[in-house]
């Protein structure tokens, strides 16, 4: 759709830097600058030596193990202060998956365009195996009965590559009103990991290779005018999603009868249009009114299955509609009063409404032989925020700032369908020097979750049952920072944060959470010897959750406690260390400098459980072997020793070492095999296993600038 648009503007906007269509207004200065020619073009070389997941040590780059890799980057920058013209031209790593390129133009007060080219790679893991063949298209298949040794599986590698290309173009034909085009198409590509059941039972899971072929298209327009003491725009968006593949047909190796045909439904075409307009008034008393309109439309179809594999039977169902048609409506209105009186005082007052209005399809389904029938259910839901900031100066340097907001959130769920959020806040901040400014700031959250009973009979734990996300909470916030700069040669800043969660009518559920984090950073130059520059980051995060498993008696303070009936409680603790040094050492001044730098980042996961009740703790088990040591715990490295050596004063070479590690330990993920279960009730393609891997990068480089 954009191909042929974006191929004609960029046709006619490599023609105007040259044709002077708009009038001769230019940069201030006109006539007395200099005109500036300025490029710069280096080469990079790099050689990876890498020991375990390739995948994940190319993720987002095009680097391959023992394989010499040639990176060059172009920088071009043109302008002419007589005419007012200006050109920018940026490439980057032509001919590999990660290359870009970037060209920004125009002419001061009349015209400015831009137009670029990107490749972006993601690379998930390679040599994952599937007993499918066809891997990364829309139909997999297996000859006879899927065997059980993935020794002898087939070979693929989960990847995708997203291509993204378009422009803009921004022009004042008559001022002070101003026109702006803006057109993009993304193209991604690749096949991702996907999850089906098993036909039989619960339990029975198929990961499955699901082909990737994305089209994405953006189109804004927008138009303005803006002459003091007013700003108004207008602006309409397109943006439409296409998928290359409506479903995935498959094998299903779980239904007795084979051969069979299973199928999965994928992403869904959509697309969505949204009108806006924002304007902005100058007022009297230095004060500012603004506002934020828009209205927008998303909508997608999407043909249903009309049966389903139930045993070894393909079961048909009874559907209200065999197409599905979604439709969201949104709203959004944002109102802004900004006000400095007097010299001392600022204000700000504003009021912000968001509508979600979901009027897609009710589907009600009937499986066939079964009288009850079950109805997706349509989220929607609509929120107001108002509130006000107030900056006080009390003394010279000295700020005292407080702000009020309510929030009022209505929802269509059962549980809780409405919320209500007032949050109050302080903060002083100290300016005694330039060179020093210090903080201090305290926020309070007081939710209240309107929390009313469904249908206790089907889910009895629900007169205990409260969900995090919108259950009544009690949130306070303290941060203190300071940034200081004593010296022209020292400089650092130390900050802290706590903030700590309670869910005060919450039974069963998460009743509290805490984070506490520590930072630092600094620099500090040795004259013309050396320049250090460091930072440390360090965050706890702990939660605690309390929870019944029951079988009969969903009451928490009952006396039933057994083996099927008992109550448990979840303690999780996440330590987060982060510490890096860069040191320039200048061996020759402005003529050769030797660079260490590092990163040490180490995040540790715990997961302490408690069973209440010692006839639940069954096969050996007890309250110290059942917990988690490592929850979700990871550490990544890096350290590199770099030379940069200023041949001349435009020529710069560049040569040194990197080492990069990265080790994931998972309890999800130990022991990790393809087939589990005897007979086999899943089979697994090794989609995200083993990450870990260590890499010695030994790189050499030259830039020149004319």
């Amino acid at each position: 759709m954009l191909r042929g648009w974006i191929i004609i503007c960029a046709a006619i906007l490599a023609l105007l830097p040259g044709v002077d269509l708009f009038s001769e207004e230019s940069s201030p200065g006109k006539g007395k600058e200099e005109s500036i020619l300025e490029m710069e073009v280096g080469i990079l070389g790099a050689y990876p030596a890498v020991q375990g997941n390739e995948a994940e040590f190319g993720k987002y780059r095009d680097l391959k193990d023992r394989t010499p890799g040639v990176f060059g980057n172009v920088y071009l920058r043109c302008i002419d202060p007589k005419r007012g013209t200006f050109l920018r031209l940026d490439i980057a790593d032509p001919g590999y998956d990660t290359q870009s390129y970037r060209v920004d133009g125009g002419k001061w007060g009349s015209y400015r365009y831009s137009l670029f080219y990107d490749e972006i790679p993601r690379n998930i893991t390679h040599n994952a195996v599937t007993p499918y063949a066809g891997a990364g298209s829309d139909q997999l298949g297996y000859d006879g009965v899927p065997g059980t040794d993935p020794t002898a599986w087939n070979s693929f590698d989960y990847y995708t590559k997203r291509k993204r290309y378009g422009g803009k173009v921004r022009f004042q034909p008559v001022k002070p009103f101003y026109f702006e085009v803006t057109g993009s198409e993304e193209r991604k590509s690749g096949t991702r990991p996907s999850g089906a059941e098993g036909a039989i039972g619960f339990g029975n899971v198929i990961e499955l290779p699901a082909p990737v072929d994305f089209t994405t298209d953006h189109i804004t327009m927008e138009a303005g005018y803006a002459r003091q003491p007013y700003f108004l725009s207008l602006r309409y968006l397109f943006s439409r999603f296409v998928n290359g593949n409506r479903t995935l047909s498959f094998r299903n190796p779980f239904v007795p009868t084979q051969p069979n045909t299973d199928a999965l439904n994928l992403s869904p075409d959509n697309t969505f249009h949204q009108a806006g307009f924002t304007g902005t008034v100058k007022l009297p008393f230095r004060s500012t009114f603004s506002t934020n309109l828009a209205y927008g439309a998303a909508r997608s179809e999407a043909d249903l299955l009309s049966n389903i594999w139930d045993g070894g039977t393909l079961t048909p169902l009874q559907l209200s509609s065999n197409r599905f048609h979604g439709d969201v409506r949104t709203q959004n209105y944002n109102f802004a009063l900004a006000a400095n009186p007097v010299t001392f005082l600022n204000g700000k007052l504003y009021y912000r409404y968001y509508d979600r209005d979901n009027r897609s399809d009710v589907i009600t389904t009937v499986e066939s032989g079964v009288t009850t029938s079950n109805a997706n259910r349509l989220y929607g839901y609509n929120k107001q925020a108002y509130g006000a900031d107030l900056d006080i100066r009390l003394l010279r340097g000295l700020h005292f700032i407080a702000g009020y907001k309510h929030v009022d959130l209505n929802r269509s769920r059962d549980d809780i369908p409405r919320t209500r959020d007032d949050v109050y806040s302080a903060e002083a901040r100290w300016s005694p020097l330039p060179e020093a400014t210090f903080k201090i700031a305290y926020e309070k959250l007081i939710r209240a979750g309107h929390h009313q009973l469904t249908d206790v009979t089907a889910a009895p734990a629900e007169i205990w049952v409260r969900t995090f996300d919108a259950a009544s909470k009690d949130t306070d916030t303290f941060k203190a920072s300071a940034t200081l700069s004593p010296l022209d040669i020292l400089n650092f800043n130390v900050g802290c944060r706590y903030r700590r969660s309670s869910y005060p009518s919450t039974t069963l559920g998460l009743l509290r959470d805490d984070t506490k984090e520590l930072n630092f950073d600094g620099e500090y130059s040795i004259g013309r010897h050396a320049r250090i520059f460091g930072y440390f980051d360090y965050g706890i995060t702990t939660s605690s959750q309390f929870q019944r498993g029951f079988t009969t008696d969903a009451d928490p303070y009952g006396t039933v406690q057994n083996a099927t009936n008992f109550n448990w409680q979840s303690d999780q603790e996440d330590i987060t260390f982060d510490l890096g040094l860069v040191v320039d050492l200048y061996i020759v001044p402005q003529k050769l400098t030797l660079r260490l730098s590092g990163d040490y980042l180490k995040t540790h996961g715990t997961n302490d459980f408690t069973y209440f009740s010692g006839n639940a703790l069954t096969a050996g088990r007890n309250n110290e072997n059942i917990d988690i040591r490592n929850w979700d715990s990871y550490r990544t490295e890096f350290y590199m020793i770099k030379f940069l050596y200023h041949h001349t004063a435009s020529t710069l070479l560049t040569f040194g070492y990197a080492y990069e590690k990265y080790s994931l330990s998972d309890a999800q993920y130990e022991g990790y095999v393809n087939t589990l279960g005897s007979p086999v009730n899943s089979y697994l393609s090794g989609a995200y296993a083993n990450p870990g891997y260590k890499a010695d990068i030994f790189f050499i480089g030259v830039s020149h600038r004319f």
